[in-house]
């Protein structure tokens, strides 16, 4: 989708969507990176956010991402081009599991 950096209008959206779940926290500030997974080098800015069923059995990963080509550091993307991926995890004891990651869910909502 189309939004300019640090736009975060679709993290109000899911916020919504999940106000039911629990809201994990961990850090969710914009991160900045070289990816170079595929053999080009891309910088990345990125957030992340997690969810949590009450069940404990399934929880859910708000990515939002911009990338721009090369590895040359900087302080936003290059374009308003915002990739933005909900992933869905279910799987016995979330929290537990999401807490290995650095992930800290409560443990009532």
């Amino acid at each position: 989708m189309k939004e300019k950096y640090p736009g975060t209008s679709v993290l109000t959206h899911y916020k919504k969507v999940f106000a039911n779940w629990r809201h994990c926290t961990s850090d969710e500030k914009w991160m900045s990176y070289v990816d170079r997974a595929d053999g080009a080098d891309v910088f990345v800015h990125q957030q992340i956010h997690h969810w949590l069923k009450n069940s404990d059995d399934v929880a859910v990963a708000l990515i939002i991402r911009y990338k721009s080509p090369g590895a040359t550091a900087r302080v936003t993307p290059d374009a308003d081009d915002q990739f933005v991926a909900l992933v869905r995890i279910t799987q016995p004891n979330m929290r537990t599991q999401l807490g290995e990651m650095g992930v800290k869910c409560a443990k009532d909502s």
